[in-house]
């Protein structure tokens, strides 16, 4: 029995190994999951770890458009204590300890945000922490380059305004920057829409700011019981002050402003027909499409593409010049002789939101227009050249 005792004893440390692994793995079970900021010299990053390996699992097993419903980063808002934008965008990757998250831009200097996890099964689990990006003493370098439509007057049922800017900017808090006043300086009460996200191009560099459709559509309540937020004969001012942040949490260098005079609504549907298409003069210089009135800025660098007699995309250069009233296209590698087409989408608009297809109203629910064609091709041809 002695013997037999004296052999199981040094069982005793193994067990003890074991009960104590365990008892560690149940207490980091038992741990909340841990939100951090983990700041770089490149770029910020939020993690959240000590995520049971089921979740993990389940987060697996969905696809990355889902994970924010699972773990999500917003800006603060600062005008109004607890208020929250929406979610950031980025990217998502899950590591053993957790998820981790990569913001699509980095984190602006001096801007306060909130990240925040929860199961979507069970939010009242949901864990949050705060964090603000340090204030950063840099020369403000990042300029308003351009306001469009940049024609000097517009029609009173305009539907978009773009900004465009020399670098990245922040999001979340235009709308406290952006001001459009009457001609005795008073602010217009509420004339673009607000949406849920602000509407930044790709890469943060153009905003475009959307006039409320129902005031503009004739009949409709806002329309009857406020009116459009422009009126024809009457000069406005558009204000974009120079505390608007760009990417790195910098003002703008400076405030600006546009001027513009409203005329006469426009309710015409542009036509092809009413175009000029001139072909290139020569294989290293472009083809232009001249049009009769000002165009979307946005849409035409967008809606445009030339392709080649085999139907494939011709890579290039676009520009979009006069006013809005010429778009044209210089080709990467120079022309070669046969014949193009310059392809147009029928979604594209004037400046009143008229496309190819149907009239502004008539896309907000009334009837009229083609729906069914979803672009049009203006042939040219460059012409064989002699030795």
């Amino acid at each position: 029995m002695a013997l037999a005792a004296g052999r199981a004893a040094p069982r005793l440390p193994a067990l003890l190994s074991v009960a104590l692994a365990a008892a560690a793995l149940v207490a980091a079970a038992e741990r909340p999951p841990t939100i951090h900021f983990v700041t770089a010299a490149d770029r910020a990053t939020v993690e959240i770890r000590g995520l049971d390996p089921v979740l993990l699992a389940e987060l697996a097993d969905l696809p990355p458009t889902d994970w924010t419903a699972w773990f999500a980063v917003h800006t603060r808002e600062a005008s109004l204590p607890g208020a929250e934008l929406p979610p950031l965008l980025g990217s998502y990757e899950i590591e053993g300890w957790g998820l981790r998250f990569t913001p699509r831009f980095p984190l602006a200097a001096g801007q306060t945000y909130v990240a925040r996890f929860r199961r979507p099964s069970a939010p009242e689990g949901e864990i949050r922490e705060t964090f603000s990006m340090p204030a950063v003493d840099l020369p403000p370098s990042t300029a308003l380059t351009g306001v469009y439509p940049s024609i000097s007057q517009v029609p009173e049922n305009l539907l978009r305004v773009y900004l465009q800017f020399s670098a990245a900017m922040s999001s979340g808090n235009a709308r406290h920057h952006i001001r459009l006043l009457d001609a005795d300086g008073q602010p217009v009460s509420g004339p673009f829409v607000a949406p849920e996200r602000e509407l930044w191009s790709p890469d943060r560099t153009r905003l475009t700011l959307f006039f409320d459709p129902g005031r503009i559509k004739r009949g409709v309540g806002p329309n009857v019981e406020v009116g459009p937020p422009l009126r024809a004969g009457r000069r406005y001012r558009l204000e974009i002050d120079h505390e608007l942040l760009d990417a790195r949490g910098v003002p703008l260098v400076r405030d600006y402003f546009k001027e513009f005079d409203v005329r006469a609504p426009d309710r015409d549907q542009p036509r092809t027909a009413d175009w000029v298409l001139d072909p290139p003069a020569g294989s290293d210089q472009p083809v232009r499409l001249t049009f009769p009135e000002p165009l979307d800025r946005g849409l035409l660098e967008g809606l445009i593409e030339v392709i080649d007699g085999d139907g494939t995309p011709v890579r290039g250069r676009v520009k979009v010049e006069i006013g809005e009233t010429r778009w044209s296209f210089r080709p990467e590698r120079g022309w070669s002789d046969g014949v193009y087409r310059i392809r147009v989408g029928t979604l594209l608009e004037d400046l009143a939101g008229n496309s190819l297809r149907r009239p502004f109203e008539a896309a907000l629910g009334g009837s009229g227009g083609d729906t069914r064609t979803p672009y049009v091709d203006l042939p040219f041809q460059v012409a064989a050249r002699s030795d």
